[in-house]
């Protein structure tokens, strides 16, 4: 036909009776598709040779006995044994028992049923408990071709994502509670707030009015907790005092309890560049992870030092001025095992609590541009070690600063506009305002509010400001609504309220048109300060 075979030729001599060749005799075959049948074979077999060399699994061959006759191991480590335990020796007598009958039913599986059996084990290996994933195939002789590959990284793994998955169906079941819990506790603050500024100081009931407020703080910042390490919110950045911080955390989570608390924080400490709240829960957890580490009492010591150029100094990872603060406890410690899982979600060396706590502070240091690392001895106790990006020339005057003032600070300002669709919001804000002597007027929706505005505008007694709040479940809120007013006046002034302190309008007001900020629930000084702030405005 033209193309190129193979022949298989054999070829004797004929001889008469006096053993002279008389003839030739010769058979040929063409034996062309067996040659191509044996060079497929071989280029076969150098491929399963390559996959072999190449897989990670390890492979073992046994024979009907069920004895390892040949191996194949990528990596020695990998192997239970040493290869000479491994070679000539039945497979279930090298083997814990429980694993052993594993396979045990495994071989028997494959062989009655002449397919592939796979199962899961564990094993201890050196390392700790690895898990395995083993696959068994019979051959027509009855022997059997085992492969064991280590999935105990792909398990660990997966049980991170099944843990990041469910912090994502709380985050979002978090958010809606929060945003509505927020709410309520706004309602609550500002009406005790308005209560306290029309008290004495000197009326017995001051004091317990103080107290509620304390107690309505912590309620706020625990409403944060996990909506911040569950959802990831962005922090609202802004110049805070951090050695207030520290003292009010330090003498609200060790009051009543055994645990002595000693600060050395210098006079003039920078001030951080963070969110009030998120570091409040940084300094909330970790005073509260030592004084549970000293049931029996102890001295819980913070400092903190001002940190110049940080780049030049212990974390190249970082640059620029910081506040390096140190938390030391005097506990039982921390086991180098644990030490290394300390800031995972979910993971706790306690009898109760889910083990969110050092995952949260993690989380919020992180997400200030900041680094946490701790250092731990068994019987000696425990130190944290944060940065936090410092702001060295903004003052907060206003941190201690009493709400009593009830007259308005900027005689400028006239008329506000106040957008909420709770009514008990709306009715709460016109009362905070009014008690400075503004002029408000509210609207329950966008709609509403946009109508107010462009109809105030016609009549020359337009709104001086606007406080929105950011989402309105069916309807338009802030978020929508400023467009369109920056459409109508680009010079207006809409400060953005919400429930929401983790969504990321409220962490970056500036870029979606809004002049400023309020996180409910809010003090009526955060109120005024934020008000006189955008006022200032150009």
């Amino acid at each position: 036909d033209g193309k190129n075979g193979w022949m298989w030729v054999r070829g004797e001599a004929v001889r008469n009776g006096k053993g002279v060749i008389i003839a030739l005799h010769g058979v040929a075959q063409d034996i062309t598709l067996r040659k191509q049948a044996e060079k497929e074979v071989l280029e076969q077999s150098h491929l399963l040779l390559a996959v072999r060399e190449s897989s990670q699994d390890l492979q073992f061959v046994l024979d009907i006995d069920d004895v390892v006759t040949d191996y194949h191991a990528h990596d020695e480590s990998d192997l239970y044994l040493t290869p000479e335990k491994i070679i000539g020796n039945k497979v279930t007598g090298l083997l814990p028992t429980k694993v052993a009958n594993q396979f045990q039913n495994a071989f028997d599986a494959a062989r009655s049923s002449n397919s592939l059996v796979s199962f899961e084990y564990v094993l201890p290996m050196p390392t700790g408990d690895c898990t395995y994933d083993a696959r068994i195939v019979s051959l027509l002789d009855n022997r059997l071709v085992v492969t064991v590959r280590n999935i105990t990284e792909k398990i660990e793994m997966e049980a991170e994502i099944f843990k990041a998955r469910k912090l994502d169906s709380v985050g979002i079941l978090a958010g809606g509670i929060a945003h509505d819990f927020n709410n309520i506790l706004a309602g609550l603050f500002g009406n005790i707030e308005l209560a306290k500024i029309k008290l004495p100081e000197e009326h017995a009931a001051y004091a317990h009015i103080e107290t509620a407020i304390q107690a309505f703080e912590r309620a706020t910042q625990l409403t944060q907790q996990l909506l911040t390490f569950a959802k990831g919110g962005a922090p609202i950045l802004e110049a805070v005092n951090i050695k207030q911080i520290i003292c009010e955390s330090l003498a609200f989570n060790l009051s009543g309890s055994n645990v002595k608390g000693v600060l050395n924080l210098p006079d003039y400490l920078w001030q951080g560049k963070v969110d009030r709240g998120q570091i409040s829960q940084v300094v909330s957890n970790l005073t509260i992870n030592a004084k549970q580490a000293m049931p029996s009492g102890g001295i819980l010591t913070i400092n903190a030092e001002n940190v110049h150029d940080i780049a030049d100094k212990t974390r190249p990872n970082l640059s620029g001025d910081y506040v390096k603060i140190t938390v030391q406890d005097e506990g039982v410690g921390i086991s180098d095992e644990h030490l290394e899982k300390i800031f995972d979600p979910y993971f706790t060396t306690k009898q109760t609590g889910s083990g969110l706590g050092l995952a949260t502070v993690h989380s919020i240091v992180a997400k200030h541009n900041g680094h946490i690392g701790i250092e731990s001895t068994i019987g000696i106790g425990t130190t944290f070690t944060f940065y936090l990006p410092a702001d060295k020339n903004l003052i907060d005057s206003t941190d201690n600063a009493p709400a009593r003032v009830t007259e308005k600070s900027n005689s400028i300002l006239e008329r506000v506009l106040v957008m909420d669709d709770e009514v008990s919001i709306r009715v709460l804000l016109s009362s905070m305002l009014e008690s400075y002597g503004y002029t408000v007027d509210s609207a329950a929706d966008g709609e509403e509010a946009l109508g107010k505005y462009i109809s105030a505008s016609k009549s020359d007694d337009s709104f001086d400001i606007i406080i929105m709040d950011l989402t309105i479940p069916g309807g338009m809120g802030g978020k929508e609504v400023i467009t369109e007013l920056l459409a109508i006046d680009p010079q207006v002034k809409v400060i953005v309220s919400s429930g929401y302190a983790t969504d990321p309008v409220m962490a970056n007001y500036g870029d979606y048109g809004f002049s400023g900020r309020l996180t409910k629930p809010f003090k009526l000084a955060d109120m005024e300060k934020e008000i006189s702030r955008v006022m200032e405005l150009c």
